[in-house]
């Protein structure tokens, strides 16, 4: 007969095992929730590692992370892809595995100042790759830690040598433009200057059709044959008693003929002989030079021509006289007549 303090023993012994037990599955659940959290946060980490390198990968830049030593801790697939390499093949290693020595120690000291100075850096770079140039645009910024610290050098950097050639492209249709807009000011301003001066020709011209009007009634009413006579020479104005000497009309004379057309070639040479002569000296007046006139019916009158030039300008007035019934009547008066033109214009 087992005895009674055997069997609270052994009921103490179960409790205790049982308890244990317990415990044991308390812990195992615990354990395991434990482990599903833990799971639980190991895929949302890997999750958002994904949902960040989906990030990086599908960046049009190429983005790169250094350490504080400058050696590569991540690159993007495109920036690996630019050295025909793979990602993992980048990690680990320096600049100079994968550039010349120049352009790899000058990517070295831009990461050192950009960890001295904590400032980011941003630069154009002409590269040539595969035979082919092309501008990139490098931007280096520190990376820092939850507290602020720096830990090494985030780089992106894309091409932009579409984003310079069409640029080059607007600024040289600019220049054209300018070019194109300066063209035609200038034109503008050329045109208008000759609109002014066309405008002063024309004005002037207005005055002196209105001093020609005036002077046209003066002429009418001389009754001294009078011509009007412009700087080349033309007649621009005959008055009633020229006509009437010459037998022309006043329209075939004005604008048509000049006054050596009136004469034969000897008195014509004579006549461009005192153009000539009192242009040289226009406040000389010719007085009373004698030729013959050839009228439009073929006849001939011998004239005396007076000849000055109107003060302030380059047109000359010459007053006809016929003296042909002068000569008729006796050689004396016409000599006399010579006589004095020889006092006025010697040599003519």
């Amino acid at each position: 007969m087992i005895k009674a303090d055997e069997t609270l023993e052994k009921l103490l012994i179960i409790e205790k095992a049982v308890r244990e037990t317990a415990t044991l599955r308390q812990r195992i659940i615990e354990l395991r929730e434990s482990e599903a959290e833990r799971q639980k946060a190991l895929d949302e980490l890997r999750a958002k590692e994904m949902r960040q390198r989906i990030l990086w990968e599908n960046l049009p830049q190429q983005t790169l992370m250094k350490d504080k030593d400058s050696v590569y801790i991540f690159c993007s697939q495109s920036y690996a892809a630019a050295l025909k390499r793979k990602p993992e093949d980048i990690i680990g290693k320096t600049d100079e595995k994968f550039y010349p020595r120049a352009i790899a120690e000058k990517y070295r000291l831009e990461d050192k100042r950009v960890l001295t100075t904590g400032q980011a850096e941003d630069a154009e770079e002409s590269i040539v790759r595969d035979e082919q140039s092309f501008v990139v645009r490098r931007v280096k910024t520190p990376l820092r830690d939850e507290k602020g610290e720096i830990i090494g050098i985030l780089g992106v950097s894309w091409d932009i040598t579409e984003q310079r050639r069409r640029e080059d492209e607007l600024r040289k249709n600019c220049e054209r433009l300018e070019e194109s807009v300066a063209g035609l000011t200038a034109e503008l301003q050329w045109k208008s200057k000759l609109l002014e001066a066309e405008k002063a020709e024309r004005k002037r011209m207005e005055e002196h059709l209105q001093g020609t009007e005036g002077l046209r009634k003066i002429f009418q009413k001389m009754v001294t044959p009078l011509i009007w006579i412009e700087e080349n020479k033309v007649i621009s104005m005959a008055n009633a008693e020229f006509e009437n000497l010459s037998g022309y009309s006043r329209e075939e004379v004005e604008g048509k003929k000049c006054l050596m057309d009136f004469f034969g070639q000897t008195d014509s040479d004579r006549i461009t002989e005192i153009f000539a002569t009192q242009g040289e000296n226009p406040d000389a007046i010719i007085r009373d030079k004698e030729f013959q006139l050839l009228d439009k019916g073929g006849g001939s009158r011998d004239i005396s021509l007076t000849l000055y030039v109107v003060p302030g300008t380059k047109r000359r007035v010459a007053s006809l006289t016929e003296i042909t019934r002068t000569r008729k009547t006796g050689k004396g008066g016409v000599k006399a007549r010579r006589g004095r033109s020889k006092s006025v214009t010697p040599g003519l």
